[in-house]
């Protein structure tokens, strides 16, 4: 599989914003709620490294506080 660059920048861009809000307006503990979110989200992460793309790097950061609350 292939994402063109546009493609792959405007879901960098989403999964960014979306980051970006789950980071300001959830705890450690209360992330799991969204687990539904992140499945999905890791999915089209997925797709972007296969492709060559790397997740924005704020995703990385929220995804990290995500599996630490789940311990």
């Amino acid at each position: 599989m292939h994402i063109q660059p546009e493609l792959a920048s405007a879901i960098i861009d989403v999964i960014s914003e979306l980051a970006m809000e789950l980071d300001l307006h959830y705890e450690d503990d209360e992330l799991v709620a969204v687990a539904p979110t992140f499945e999905k989200v890791d999915h089209l992460v997925h797709f972007l490294k296969v492709s060559g793309y790397e997740p924005p790097p704020v995703y990385e950061h929220v995804r990290k506080r995500y599996h630490q609350g789940l311990h």
